[in-house]
């Protein structure tokens, strides 16, 4: 079985990293991106989220259980 690595050159790895990452890799660079108030509404968007997953689950595990005598 021929290797391709001995066929094709290296490609040459790009200088600026792009904004999104890989799955595999940890985005450490864009939480230290400053992004002025936009951060902020994020977190508070998904704090918002969180907290209405909770609330629907524990409402829909208090509904599906039967009522307690």
């Amino acid at each position: 079985a021929p290797s391709y690595n001995q066929q094709t050159p290296p490609q040459p790895r790009p200088q600026n990293p792009k904004p999104y990452t890989t799955r595999l890799e940890a985005p450490i660079y864009i939480a230290e991106t400053p992004q002025g108030t936009s951060k902020t509404i994020a977190a508070f968007v998904g704090a918002l989220l969180g907290f209405a997953f909770l609330v629907t689950l524990f409402a829909l595990r208090a509904w599906f259980t039967p009522n307690r005598a």
